[in-house]
């Protein structure tokens, strides 16, 4: 659609008329074909926003033909999208994650403006809650490293995206395209010194027509810790600086597992610290390999017994989770998150309401970038074997309090203090556990168990300290 209005005048009158009548019956006609088995037209996730966003480009391209058939679509378009936009709300933090929020938030703001451009209004689609907010997600999601936050069905890394281009003109801000600058520098340099681009975005042309070079500098610095309240993956982050490779990161995830992409991941997270990241998120499983080996029919299903938990990358067993008697958590509830000085708690009792009868974490950054986890749990009417889970690339070493966690040249010290006795088990998780599973080389996962009596008040605290004092002093002479 774009390229046949881009090239409209290029094209000969047989050239437009067949990629007109590829566009009317190949895409616009099939979609009202079977409508009520078309399961993106009125769902809430990505794959809402790029179909509608790619079928109102392509009815516009072709309005003046076919004027009611491009009406259909896009009224179908306006009437079905505010629930897809509630995924922004309330405060702009995107449930699927930042990769997948790239894909359908891109599609989305393209249907603004296509509409825009053609009648002078983006019907208001921009003014959804919390979408315009959503521009510091991607900048409050991505770690020290550079790398995503690659929660659930997320890979971790983003690469150039022109979308970020058309938020910074709406907004006026420059600082939300200093990355995508930097990517298109170094792509640049590439193809000047003979190479090849890596970058395959084929939105790139976007970011020519979105560039607007008159934005003034913002200087504003984001805060260091964010959450974002309400949403059915309330998701927060805590740092000890912006713009420093070595700052201490943790992203921490709430929310519910029966969400698209979703994991069961609730109370996760992942830490980074002096430029490595210590506990990992392995994001997601790829998609064809699991159906080559027969997982076709769960892959996406979030119910209770769905074979999509047995995915290793999916379940409970690779993540950095607060497990009671190795339970799977419950897919029908939702834990949320609160703030609290310098940091954040997770109310856990949701998702775990059959095992225990009440669970939180708190996460703390301390004032000298170290990170305290506490878990609190009430038992039931049965004794409870309580396990903690940290998974990570690291080498690592039972010491008598936890584990000492090595890695290019750096070293986290992780110090547990419980309310009864505790065990400590480091365990080889590289191999894969089903023919479904991929293999996660040098994937090593951390165990703390310890017994709760029922009816008791169980804690378990652990201290995440690194030793690293040489090298920011040792920037600071050379600067």
């Amino acid at each position: 659609a774009v390229g046949l209005d881009w090239l409209h005048d290029a094209l000969t009158a047989e050239e437009r008329m067949r990629f007109e009548d590829a566009l009317i019956e190949k895409a616009l006609r099939t979609s009202l074909e079977d409508e009520a088995g078309k399961s993106w037209i009125a769902a809430n996730n990505n794959w809402t926003a790029v179909c509608h966003g790619g079928l109102v480009i392509a009815a516009l391209a072709v309005a003046e033909r076919e004027p009611a058939l491009a009406k259909r679509i896009v009224d179908r378009a306006l009437k079905n999208m505010p629930r897809y936009a509630a995924l922004y709300a309330p405060a702009g933090a995107y449930s699927e994650g930042p990769d997948y929020w790239a894909y359908g938030t891109t599609f989305y703001a393209l249907m603004a403006e296509a509409l825009r451009m053609s009648f002078g209004t983006t019907c208001d689609l921009e003014r959804a809650p919390g979408f315009l907010q959503t521009a510091d997600y991607t900048l409050q999601m991505t770690a020290p490293s550079g790398l995503l936050y690659n929660f659930a069905d997320n890979g971790s890394e983003l690469g150039m995206e022109p979308i970020m281009f058309w938020f910074a003109r709406e907004l006026g801000r420059d600082d939300l395209i200093a990355r995508d600058l930097t990517n298109l520098t170094e792509i640049a340099n590439k193809i000047t010194n003979g190479g090849s681009s890596d970058d395959s975005s084929r939105m790139l042309p976007f970011a020519l027509l979105w560039r607007d070079p008159s934005l003034k500098t913002n200087s504003a610095t984001p805060p260091l810790l964010w959450w974002s309240h309400g949403g059915s993956q309330p998701q927060a982050v805590m740092r000890s600086a912006w713009n420093d490779p070595r700052a201490t990161f943790v992203g921490i995830k709430a929310g519910r597992a029966d969400d698209s992409h979703a994991h069961m991941d609730i109370g996760s997270f992942i830490i980074e610290a002096n430029g490595v990241r210590w506990a990992v998120d392995l994001g997601r499983e790829s998609y064809p390999h699991a159906r080559a080996h027969g997982m076709a029919a769960d892959l996406f299903k979030t119910t209770q017994d769905s074979k999509r938990w047995s995915i290793f990358r999916c379940g409970p067993e690779s993540h950095n989770l607060l497990r009671f008697n190795d339970a799977p958590q419950r897919v029908d509830a939702k834990a949320d998150i609160r703030p609290v000085d310098n940091g954040f708690i997770v109310n856990l009792t949701p998702v775990v309401r059959d095992q225990v009868t009440s669970a939180q974490r708190q996460f703390i950054l301390n004032s000298d970038s170290s990170i305290t986890i506490r878990d609190q749990w009430d038992t039931s009417g049965a004794d409870t074997q309580v396990t903690w889970q940290w998974l990570t690339q690291a080498n690592a070493t039972k010491t008598d309090d936890g584990f000492l966690l090595k890695q290019a040249g750096e070293t986290l010290r992780l110090s547990a203090t419980a309310s009864s006795a505790l065990t400590f088990t480091a365990e080889d998780a590289s191999q894969p556990k089903n023919k479904f599973d991929s293999p996660n080389p040098d994937l090593t996962r951390l165990i703390i168990r310890l017994q709760t009596a029922a009816a008791s008040e169980g804690w378990l605290q652990v201290a995440a300290s690194s030793s690293a004092p040489d090298h920011r002093s040792t920037q600071s002479k050379q600067k």
